[in-house]
């Protein structure tokens, strides 16, 4: 890990001669702030607007999932990852600050939680009142009540199984399991709330169902589980066996950080390609039609559009492009 909290990885080609295109997903839009740089953290906001942790800005940026830039959160210094707790009320995670942030959407910081206990918070989930922190520093993951109280840690330093080395983002699925991205153990490790270990998966390397340094994690409504890394977006089932490949070499993916499952119907993937300062958002294939007919709606009107610094005059906000839509095999994961 560098100063900035990011993991240093090692450079290593993928063999797309024997990469075969069986993925379920195509990418349907590009987008990015004006501004944006290193984002880290994407998660889905209360009213349905993907909440983009734009690290380098020190801001949280909300977006339509179209791309059209609606407003920001301007209480954090080093944002990495966010979690709504209320429907006006989100967590922010500071990697600086060494803390986690309560505040409203209109930017009024509420309290601070893991002041003193935490000392490099990264990914942040929430479930059952209860506050998940990946704390890196510490290798753990501290459970925190909504008011800021430790209620107990997940979770130990080392390479065995339960343990962790350098936890990033978490996810909790529907079956009410904690899954971390462990990336200096090129594995995914899954709790229980509680934390008892269950399993693992992953190892080292870069063929189907290998890692380097995963960062990200997701779940659908099946328990699927979507892991970033290596450049790449691989997609496992809830045991943590392999089903398939999100994107595409080509996509020019580079060091993606968090991921959501924006929408579920249709299924909608968005992702922060953090190497290339941008979000990009795949979707099921048989839902291409159905976002091209959307798209002419959802681009920004000089109303809606994010003002250049400095500047008292309107500007293209966003880097917004769409990749043709090609057609690929027919999925049997959904």
């Amino acid at each position: 890990m560098n100063h900035n909290g990011d993991i240093c990885t090692a450079t290593v080609e993928d063999d797309d001669d024997d990469y075969e295109e069986i993925e379920n997903f195509q990418l349907w839009s590009t987008f990015k702030g004006r501004s944006m740089s290193r984002p880290h953290g994407v998660k889905v906001g209360p009213t349905g607007d993907i909440l983009v942790a734009d690290r380098n800005n020190g801001l949280v940026k909300v977006f339509t999932l179209h791309g059209r830039y609606v407003n920001k959160i301007t209480v954090s210094e080093d944002p990495i990852d966010m979690a709504v707790l209320e429907e006006d009320v989100i967590a922010i995670s500071d990697h600086k600050k060494k803390t986690v942030l309560v505040c409203t959407k209109g930017s009024q910081v509420l309290r601070e939680i893991g002041m003193g206990l935490l000392v490099a918070p990264l990914g942040i989930a929430s479930k059952h009142k209860l506050l998940y922190v990946a704390d890196s520093g510490d290798s753990n993951i501290k459970v925190f009540t909504f008011s800021g109280e430790h209620v107990r840690t997940i979770g130990s330093v080392g390479k065995g199984q339960g343990e962790l080395l350098v936890p990033w983002f978490i996810a909790i699925n529907k079956k009410d399991q904690v899954i971390v991205a462990d990336a200096l153990n090129n594995a995914v490790k899954v709790y229980t709330l509680e934390g008892e270990f269950l399993f693992q998966f992953g190892k080292f390397g870069t063929r189907e169902g290998q890692l380097i340094n995963p960062r990200g994690v997701a779940v659908d409504k099946k328990n699927n589980i979507f892991v970033t890394s290596n450049h790449m977006i691989q997609m496992f089932d809830q045991k943590g066996e392999f089903l398939s490949r999100v994107d595409l070499p080509k996509d020019g993916m580079k060091s993606p950080h968090g991921i959501v499952v924006a929408t579920y119907e249709p299924i909608e993937i968005a992702v922060a390609d953090t190497g290339n300062n941008c979000i990009k958002v795949y979707a099921k294939e048989d839902e291409q039609d159905r976002l091209q007919e959307d798209e002419v709606d959802s681009l920004p009107s000089l109303a809606q559009m994010e003002p250049r610094r400095n500047s008292t005059i309107a500007s293209l906000p966003l880097d917004f492009h769409h990749k043709p839509l090609l057609k690929r095999r027919s999925s049997v994961f959904f």
